[in-house]
């Protein structure tokens, strides 16, 4: 798509309105959990009144004559599309902010450069993830972690071969030497990289406040 001058903003504003049609519609009719619920005021809180209607035995005997039970309902996801606390709410909007920013960095970069060296820089967001999380989130940082992410990225440098490394010159590779010589393409990749790093910080920060998937579907 880029390839016909559609702009990266474009692209990510379309994929997040086609993922909104399915998103939007379950928060609609997905309700939050019980423990998450505890956490709003009770005015948010839906009541139902079961009101049981007087039962009669064949003996002509009326039973549990004006007994009511109330059932509490939580609200549905709709109601607190970005989390039901104050940092709920801003780990679910930071995780949007990073999701938006990365796809439209890698989307420029996907259009700017060859295709081998774009995917090639982009793989380096597992070391970035590993320093990020062990900053943020206090993870600790294991000799086989490290070991796993230089190897993805290895592995991804060795299938995509990048041109910058193998000197590889395809003649069905469009992109023309102006654009490849500029920096906007490598800049977009790095900051491909940390934003999406970002994006899988938060994604774990919201589980553990409790952030619902749909909250970080619909945050951006």
């Amino acid at each position: 798509v880029t390839r016909y001058g559609v702009p990266s903003t474009e692209i990510v504003f379309s994929r997040a309105a086609f993922q909104g049609i399915f998103i939007i519609p379950a928060m609609f009719l997905f309700r939050l959990s019980p423990s998450d619920a505890d956490a709003l005021p009770q005015k948010d809180v839906e009541e139902e009144d079961d009101d049981e209607e007087d039962m009669k035995d064949p003996a002509g005997v009326y039973h549990n004559e004006d007994a009511a039970t109330t059932t509490t309902l939580p609200p549905r996801i709709i109601q607190h599309p970005f989390g039901t606390t104050k940092i709920m709410s801003n780990v679910v909007i930071l995780r949007g902010i990073f999701g938006g920013l990365s796809f439209m960095f890698k989307f420029h970069a996907l259009s700017t450069l060859p295709l081998g060296d774009a995917t090639a820089l982009m793989a380096v967001y597992p070391v970035i993830t590993i320093f990020l999380a062990h900053i943020f989130l206090g993870e600790v940082i294991r000799p086989l972690h490290i070991v796993a992410a230089i190897s993805s990225i290895l592995g991804a440098v060795l299938i995509s071969q990048p041109r910058f490394l193998f000197g590889n010159d395809d003649a069905g590779d469009d992109v023309d030497d102006d654009t490849y010589r500029g920096y906007a393409g490598y800049i977009s990749a790095f900051l491909e990289n940390i934003f999406c790093s970002g994006v899988i910080v938060t994604i774990r920060k919201a589980g553990k406040v409790g952030a619902h998937t749909l909250q970080l579907l619909f945050s951006w």
